[in-house]
């Protein structure tokens, strides 16, 4: 008996190999990165110092800074009003409220720089409707750090929203109700009960918001705003200078580690209380006709961070002809290295969670201390910004291209060519890097929801490791996977910087063909292609709506 529980464990640990792999493969970027930080004394660098990294360093604190705060704001106040209030509209809104995360930055910042450009519809209304002169009526300059700001917090708040909504959902009412009993109003009870209650949960969704904004490219650079992040694509790009780029990369790193510390920091201090027996959800205060206030609330980012925007590029489309020629096979490239980094990311974030399931129960121990330290390496990719992840990767990749041509002459005379980087092998390993929390995320969701006793009766059987997971553990976790799927496939449809720095000469997705036209200030004709990328991006709004709580994002 001992021998063969001897054996089983032996087994057991062989499953720790998916979790090296990928820890392994995770950490590289960070490796390269952080082992070339000594390009910082290099020359190039020492210029940047000298004339814009100040610039560059100050504009990502203040944006990040900036947007965090307002985008806190808008999710955490829309997100109490939904479930606390009744009023018109709210059963619609409380869903349509995630649309914007449909958005990509990058086609909001392009759609709107059109909607206030000169032969854009408002300055039209003034001159065509109201006959006035051009210089004599108002202009919204979207440009700039303002327009900027304004237009990520647009996209960017539906991460707040949804773990704040989730944590007001699971709040008891009593919460309030001694908050009330002690004199305060509903308004004062959610300042000084219902939002530190939420603590947890709002610091989480606002440290994605943080790190999304500090690795944004696309609308950073088409607004003229220079942060680390351009600077780190104008090194790659235009100067031609990897030292430099990895240089800047390292600042930008240091950055989103000081942000995931914080994080993990009020996460380790926070305490997370479930609902007891006498939980008792909110009774929702009807506002009936008085409620017209919160519907402007909770309507107005609606119409800012998705309406206004999807109107505007239907009406481009329209009104140009539609779509381009080759706009069926960009899109089918799109979305075939899309389907490829889906099921990667889902197969590995399955194995994973799986060995961590098998590591954990019922040895636990050292072995269960080593998935998850394996896991918090594996799964640090979605924090760190694409533009590092790129550079490390590149760099990563081209080191080891070299030491195989090197080795294939010298054993053979062989002179091989680069066999992966400037590939499509480069950038799904980039997209498996950045991508890989929300498949692991997704799978531990829906393992979870089989008990553990089921593997432990199965393996009593005899049953092997595999054979429990397809026959006992994947189909009841077949929906929360699906969903899954569904998140990651439209993160890589509109992933842009990986994208940009990695693709194989010839290989252009949406999101790059709508930077290229964006750039040639062709903004009409990027439209369908923009179009297409949200729509995709609106079909996951159902899933999150109805999942509130427990999306697959990393948190």
């Amino acid at each position: 008996m001992a021998i063969a529980r001897a054996s089983a464990i032996a087994r057991d640990r062989r499953w720790l190999a998916p979790l090296w792999v990928v820890a392994l493969v995770g950490s590289v970027p960070i490796i390269v990165v952080v082992a070339n930080v000594g390009a910082l004394a290099s020359p190039e660098v020492a210029h940047l110092a000298r004339t814009v990294l100040p610039r560059y360093l100050l504009n990502t604190l203040a944006l990040v800074a900036t947007v965090t705060l307002a985008a806190s704001a808008v999710g955490t106040v829309t997100a109490w009003l939904v479930t606390v209030y009744q009023f018109p509209g709210r059963s619609i809104l409380s869903w349509l409220l995630v649309l914007p995360l449909a958005l990509p930055p990058f086609v909001a910042a392009i759609t709107y720089t059109g909607v206030f450009d000169f032969s854009g519809p408002v300055q039209a209304l003034f001159r065509d409707t109201m006959g006035m002169a051009p210089g004599t009526y108002p202009i919204v300059r979207v440009r700039g750090f303002g327009g900027l700001a304004l237009l990520l917090t647009s996209v960017l708040y539906p991460y707040v929203y949804l773990t704040a909504r989730a944590s007001f959902a699971s709040q008891s009412a009593r919460v309030v109700e001694i908050a009330r009993s002690h004199g305060h109003r509903l308004r004062s009870a959610f300042f000084r009960a219902a939002v530190p209650a939420a603590r947890p949960s709002l610091v989480g969704g606002a440290a994605l918001v943080a790190m999304e904004t500090a690795g944004e490219f696309g609308a950073s650079s088409f607004l003229g705003v220079d942060t680390l992040t351009t600077g780190v694509f104008r090194a790659w790009f235009a100067l031609g200078s990897q030292r430099a780029a990895i240089a800047l990369a390292a600042v930008l790193l240091l950055i989103a580690a000081a942000l995931i510390v914080a994080e993990l920091r009020n996460r380790g201090h926070a305490r997370y209380d479930a609902p007891g027996l006498h939980h008792r959800q909110f009774a929702r205060h009807d506002l009936a006709r008085r409620g017209w206030w919160a519907t402007a609330a909770c309507g107005t980012p609606v119409i800012v961070g998705f309406a206004i925007p999807f109107a505007q590029l239907l009406t481009w489309t329209v009104k140009h002809g539609g779509p381009e020629a080759s706009l069926l096979t960009v899109g089918l490239t799109t979305v075939g290295l899309a389907a490829v980094a889906t099921v990667t990311v889902v197969s590995l974030g399955v194995l994973a969670a799986y060995a961590a399931r098998l590591a954990a129960v019922p040895a636990g121990g050292a072995r269960g201390e080593t998935a998850a330290a394996l896991l918090a390496t594996a799964t640090a990719g979605y924090a760190i910004p694409a533009a590092v992840l790129a550079v490390g990767v590149a760099t990563a990749l081209t080191w080891v291209d070299r030491r195989i041509i090197e080795m294939a002459d010298w054993a053979v005379g062989a002179q091989l060519p680069l066999l992966t980087t400037g590939t499509v092998i480069a950038l799904l390993v980039a997209y498996a890097v950045r991508f890989f929390a929300i498949g692991h995320n997704g799978a531990v969701a829906g393992l979870s929801q089989v008990s553990v006793r089921f593997d432990e009766v199965a393996r009593s059987l005899g049953a092997r490791p595999l054979t429990v997971l397809v026959r006992a553990v994947l189909p009841p976790a077949r929906p929360a996977l699906v969903t899954t799927a569904v998140l990651v496939m439209i993160e890589a449809l509109k992933e842009l910087p990986l994208t940009l720095i990695l693709r194989p000469f010839g290989v252009d997705t949406l999101a790059t063909e709508v930077f290229r036209f964006a750039g040639a200030e062709q903004i009409a004709r990027s439209a369908p292609y923009s179009l297409v990328i949200v729509l995709l991006g609106a079909l996951a709004v159902p899933l999150l709506s109805g999942r509130t709580g427990t999306t697959t994002r990393p948190a």
